[in-house]
């Protein structure tokens, strides 16, 4: 097998295949949502659990999930709900979708910031022991290449984004602030 001294001196690999990560902090999950939320209208997408409470205790907020919500639809099949907000939270969402890509096509029809949050790909090391260390109802793991890949093929740029509770590269999550690209 190839050390990877040989490999990152193949021009045509590394020009393909590695991705800075640029520098960035790690914040708070929790109360960096909630920071950015307070006393502002909220469609909290796939809400639920105790995030989404604090969320109504800080901010006007318009839940939208399959079960317990103020709105009760399925995010990829259901149109998402009209309205007036401030912002969009998506937290821990994308990763449980079939098809995200169609999610966030939906989320286009908003000109508004969105806060993107998911689990982090590289944030435990599980898989050297021979386990995975996943919610058995994900789909996908994303890195902040892959996240960033996705989230520009449709439509959006990142205009800030954070590693969440952890350290950086193996933190738990990864939060992107997206912006419709007009």
């Amino acid at each position: 097998m190839e050390d990877i001294y040989s490999i990152l001196n193949n021009t045509e690999y590394v020009d393909k295949m590695v991705h800075p990560i640029p520098d960035t902090v790690v914040v708070d999950r929790v109360r960096y949502i909630l920071g950015v939320c307070y006393e502002k209208k909220v469609l909290d997408i796939g809400g639920s659990g105790p995030m989404s409470q604090m969320l109504k205790e800080v901010a006007n907020t318009t839940t939208v999930d399959r079960d317990n919500a103020d709105i009760c639809l399925n995010v990829e099949k259901d149109d998402l709900p009209q309205g007036k907000y401030d912002i969009i939270i998506c937290g821990e969402i994308l990763e449980h979708l079939s098809n995200a890509g169609m999610f966030l096509d939906k989320l286009h029809k908003y000109n508004l910031p969105i806060i993107l949050t998911v689990p982090n790909a590289f944030g435990n090391n599980s898989a050297r022991i021979g386990v995975e260390n996943v919610n058995k109802e994900h789909v996908a793991w994303y890195s902040y290449h892959t996240l960033k890949v996705l989230v520009e093929r449709h439509g959006f740029i990142v205009t800030e984004w954070y590693w969440y509770n952890g350290k950086p590269y193996t933190a738990e999550g990864l939060i992107f602030v997206l912006r419709r690209k007009d």
